[in-house]
């Protein structure tokens, strides 16, 4: 079973750096510096939901979210290492299990993936999330916006 801990460890950063899943590093690098130092801003502007997944000594997340000044809509992020392919049933009841803790929370979660990683949007469809239509390029990436009304 799967370890869903508080908090990363600059270790944690150096291992996803290097098993993050090739889409996500695409996004990353497309919008940091570098993955490393893309973690790490995530990191450092979620400090109060950032967790980490890990199954045994396998780092399989880490997640987190990046909440709005009126402290009313939240931006979820995840990175996931190659590793998650492995156990994609567990990290998927795992997504929702965590979406229930923080759905009253919140009055919308929003944020944007990138359009070519089918997976990661399966993922959150399956988890209840809409997709916008309309589609906006950043930094040479074609992103799709999606959305979750909240229920607090």
């Amino acid at each position: 079973m799967f370890e869903n801990t508080k908090g990363v460890t600059s270790e944690d950063i150096a291992t996803m750096s290097v098993t993050m899943r090739a889409e996500e590093k695409l996004d990353f690098e497309a919008n940091f510096d570098s993955v490393e130092s893309g973690l790490l801003h995530c990191c450092l502007v979620d400090n109060h939901t950032l967790r980490t997944v890990k199954l045994g000594d396998d780092l399989i997340a880490i997640y987190g979210l990046a909440v709005g000044e009126k402290r009313r809509v939240a931006h979820p992020w995840l990175a996931l290492s190659y590793l998650a392919a492995v156990h994609p049933i567990a990290v998927t009841k795992e997504a929702k299990r965590v979406m229930r803790q923080w759905h009253s929370h919140f009055l919308m979660f929003e944020n944007r993936v990138p359009a070519f990683d089918v997976n990661a949007i399966k993922l959150l469809k399956f988890l209840g999330f809409s997709m916008e239509e309309k589609t906006e390029i950043v930094n040479g990436i074609e992103y799709q916006p999606f959305f979750m009304i909240g229920g607090a």
